[in-house]
């Protein structure tokens, strides 16, 4: 029997060979007769053509098995490829699918943030509620106004104060007119106050001079601002005109032009601070230490205004009877602009 007839190699006395042919035939791997050529062509005799065959047909048979394995791990490579480029798609179309959902949830959750109102617009819907006489829907709008988009007039607070007063609460509607006081430098306002306080038996509400005129103050802040960066700016072209054009030293206009420097950082960083806060709960400790274990020196209920010296942590620092005491900063509104 030839051995082309014996693909397995049991009859092969080359064990090279015959390995290598099993390995192929238990995989599956490629064909295993070789081209005729390489036995056919062959015309040696006493056993020199036998083994040139054998070294032909191994050749060419670990070619085919390199052709097959290479194949092979081509089209696993192309297979791998796309099952990737499978799982990234679906990977993208699960993150687009969530974050829709959120921003959908979001959405739902916060129907403000969906369509929001422009503040004029806003104004105008809590007047008119204002007139129509629905008073806590008007209050909602006008606090939004406030503290979300941070603005006023003083037509607002004064209907707020009115609003807070015909419900009882003397706290808030003496906050809003202090606002009020602070926008206007109105001295009517400063009499509803003090009456208003006195009806309720509040303290703190004792305006003087100084404050008067640091109301003024407050109120012109912007041009006062204006006019000390003008101010400097002219007193820095005097200095240059006297330093390069008569060769002078410009003592004074460098002198002048510090001291407006100092008084424009004040300003600027501290101009707007005011020191005044309202107590709006019932049954606020005024500790004598800032710290919880403190001795409680007394009790007070809302409304009552008080001097801001500082901060310790979460602490206050204020004044009552002519002492410093110490409450907690949730229940001090400071009055801010």
């Amino acid at each position: 029997m030839s051995f082309f007839r014996d693909p397995a190699g049991a009859r092969t006395q080359d064990p090279l060979l015959k390995r290598e042919m099993l390995y192929q035939l238990s995989y599956g791997i490629g064909s295993f007769f070789p081209p005729k050529r390489t036995v056919f062509g062959c015309r040696f005799v006493n056993g020199v053509a036998k083994v040139r065959s054998h070294v032909v047909i191994a050749k060419t048979s670990f070619e085919i098995f390199l052709k097959n394995i290479l194949s092979m791990i081509g089209a696993q490579v192309i297979v791998h490829s796309c099952i990737f480029a499978v799982m990234i798609r679906r990977i993208c179309l699960i993150l687009i699918i969530s974050l829709s959902a959120v921003a959908l949830r979001a959405q739902e959750a916060d129907p403000v943030a969906e369509d929001p109102m422009p503040v004029d617009e806003k104004l105008v819907l809590a007047d008119s509620l204002f007139k129509a006489k629905r008073y806590t829907q008007s209050f909602d709008l006008y606090e939004s106004i406030l503290r979300e988009d941070r603005k006023s007039s003083p037509a607002m607070l004064l209907k707020m104060a009115y609003i807070r007063e015909g419900l009882n609460n003397p706290a808030d509607a003496l906050y809003y007119l202090n606002l009020y006081y602070l926008k206007t430098s109105d001295k009517d306002v400063l009499e509803k106050m003090e009456k208003l306080a006195g009806d309720k038996g509040l303290r703190g509400y004792e305006f003087n001079d100084f404050e008067f005129f640091k109301t003024i103050f407050y109120r012109y802040y912007q041009y006062l601002i204006i006019f000390l960066f003008a101010l400097a700016l002219l007193l820095l072209a005097l200095a240059y005109h006297q330093k390069f054009k008569k060769h002078n030293r410009p003592v004074l206009p460098a002198a002048g032009m510090v001291v407006v420097l100092i008084l424009l950082f004040y300003t600027l960083n501290f101009g707007l601070k005011y020191d005044r806060g309202i107590i709006m709960e019932d049954r606020t400790y005024l500790m004598q230490g800032p710290s919880a274990g403190a001795e409680v020196l007394t009790i007070v209920n809302k409304g009552h205004r008080l001097e801001i010296d500082g901060e310790e942590d979460v602490w206050i620092r204020t004044k009552w009877d002519n002492r410093t005491v110490y409450v907690k900063n949730n229940k001090l509104r400071p009055i801010t602009f």
